[in-house]
């Protein structure tokens, strides 16, 4: 569902992160502007926690340039509770800028750790 360039820079991803002995999972990749405005209202017009601040149409999944993903260690998922949990999504987050891709950890207001976005 990625653009091919963004698929092999997640590829790339997955690989150095196992290198260091943590295992990322691809939770999602391409969504439609229907699913992305679903999101959206999640917290806001529908029940559930605000998830993104990102409407349909302005967020890169809709042109499959960003890629969401969870940490495993020992085939447990870690959601990024902890101190140690987010040292693992840290790890991962350095290793994608060094690929090239923007960090949802560093985004300004909303940060969302578990996100990665390349504009080719």
């Amino acid at each position: 569902d990625l653009n091919p360039y963004v698929a092999a820079l997640a590829v790339k991803l997955i690989a150095e992160a196992k290198k260091q002995g943590v295992n990322i999972v691809i939770t999602s990749t391409l969504r439609t502007m229907a699913e992305q405005t679903a999101l959206y209202n999640q917290g806001r017009t529908t029940p559930g926690g605000i998830v993104t601040n990102s409407k349909g149409g302005s967020s890169m999944h809709n042109y499959g340039l960003a890629v969401d993903f969870g940490v495993f260690k020992g085939g447990k998922y870690l959601p990024g509770d902890t101190k140690e949990q987010q040292i693992y999504y840290k790890e991962c987050g350095d290793i994608a800028i060094k690929l090239g891709f923007f960090w949802g950890g560093n985004f300004k207001g909303f940060v969302d750790v578990p996100h990665f976005e390349r504009v080719t």
